[in-house]
């Protein structure tokens, strides 16, 4: 058998500047970095396992970004290696050593990707392109790969996450659905203890996005699911697992109500601005901040419209029910006797409560009783995603919700819901973003 070869020269200044621990530096320029693998000893066939031949020396140009004094900057780096052949004719596989600071077919180290992605979880492809600019200290603007590069390699960044976190087996979970301009999707979190974590987004919310999620998880173990009002989540978690005990949360009744009532007080008053009708919809606390010229002209308005008032004082009452997750049958006795005019125009969550009046009982059943909602977390969530990040790819949309700590993926077991918010709300500042302004 062939003996390996031995690196001749080493610089080690250039080794410590390039800062790879499975590669050392031959050689260099003000731009360019030649590396190879200290690591020259002859392996065995990765198919049999028998002895092998160098097949000769190759080298791979790739785009990097290393950290010298204070300042990031891109590099080239020529990473040289050797592939080598089975000696056994039968087999005769010819391969290289794996390494762990490039993809298989990637233009660009792992490093770089990193750095794309630590733009891209706040901003757009362009925006990202731009801001990467600052790197490009030596006149080598094709450095910033292109856009359909950017996807791609996002697309890959996102499968290898995928690929290496670790799936327990949740004894409880929530399917949550949200929608923003440019997708809709699925949040699954493990509810099995605290603190929640978020450990899947299906977009686009569909059966057959459920169904492969739910490949992965051992159906053995689950004891019960939330779900929303969604008939899709609700169908498919009930033909999935039948013995199991499905529940409807409460909260999500209370934002389909919230939606409806919306979008009744937006038509009846056209004619008044954003800033009034927005009143209607404002929380008790929050209509301790409203002014009292702002409170009496409310008040007028119900004065001359004695169906809106009637409407309103109806919504803000089951609003309030089940904001503080009153019986639910005290609810549907309550909604029951409504007046028609009201039912008309909250007709889906009256629907809803008849329809799964059973789940909506059991979700009462599992509630832990506390005053934070799981729901209304995951709709703040979608809702700053939504203000602050619509333009965006379904890649990029789960990288920034389910791997927003990247550089923890060796320990991934999801992102705790209010550690996504706190980060959604430093990527932000760190962007310095304005609402639609990225």
């Amino acid at each position: 058998m062939a003996k390996g070869r031995k690196l001749k020269k080493v610089s080690n200044k250039t080794t410590e500047l390039l800062d790879i621990d499975e590669l050392k530096a031959i050689s260099s320029g003000d731009y360019e970095i030649e590396a190879m693998s200290p690591d020259t000893e002859m392996p065995l066939c990765i198919e049999c396992n028998g002895p092998v031949e160098n097949h000769g020396r190759f080298c791979r140009e790739l785009i990097d970004v290393v950290q010298e004094d204070e300042k990031k900057r891109f590099a080239r780096l020529q990473y040289y290696f050797y592939k080598y052949r089975c000696l056994d004719p039968e087999c005769s596989t010819v391969f290289q050593k794996p390494v762990n600071f490039v993809s298989e077919n990637g233009k660009v180290t792992k490093r770089y990707e990193n750095e794309v992605m630590k733009f891209l979880l706040y901003e757009s492809i362009d925006n990202a392109r731009t801001d990467l600019q600052k790197y490009d200290i030596y006149g080598h603007p094709e450095d910033i790969i292109s856009k359909p590069a950017i996807a791609k390699m996002v697309k890959r960044w996102v499968k290898e996450r995928d690929q290496e976190r670790k799936f327990g087996s949740p004894v409880a979970m929530a399917f949550f659905y949200f929608r923003t301009y440019y997708c809709d999707y699925v949040i699954v979190t493990d509810i099995s203890k605290e603190p929640y974590r978020i450990i899947e987004v299906i977009s686009p919310a569909t059966e057959l996005g459920i169904r492969q999620f739910m490949e992965k998880v051992d159906y053995g173990g689950i004891y019960y699911i939330v779900t929303d009002y969604n008939p899709i989540i609700v169908d498919t978690i009930k033909m999935l697992l039948p013995d199991k005990k499905v529940v409807v949360s409460t909260d999500s009744i209370k934002f389909a109500l919230k939606n409806e009532f919306k979008e009744y007080i937006f038509s009846r008053l056209k004619t008044y601005s954003k800033y009034v009708r927005g009143m209607y919809l404002a929380t008790p606390e929050e209509m301790s901040t409203y002014s009292g010229a702002d409170l009496a002209k409310m008040s007028r308005i119900n004065r001359d419209n004695k169906d809106i008032k009637q409407v309103y004082n109806d919504y803000a009452r089951l609003y309030g029910m089940l904001n503080n997750h009153r019986d639910i049958l005290e609810v549907i006795k309550y909604v029951s006797a409504l007046s028609e005019d009201t039912k008309n125009q909250i007709v889906l969550t009256v629907d809803y409560l008849k329809t799964y009046e059973k789940e909506l009982i059991n979700y009462q059943y599992f509630d832990d009783g506390k005053g934070n909602s799981l729901y209304d977390e995951l709709l703040e969530i979608s809702t700053v995603i939504n203000r602050y990040y619509r333009v965006s790819t379904t890649d990029i949309f789960r990288a920034r919700i389910l791997y927003s700590e990247f550089e923890k993926k060796d320990d991934w077991r999801g992102i705790e819901v209010s550690r996504l918010l706190d980060l959604l709300r430093d990527m932000i500042k760190l962007g310095g973003l304005k609402e639609y302004e990225r």
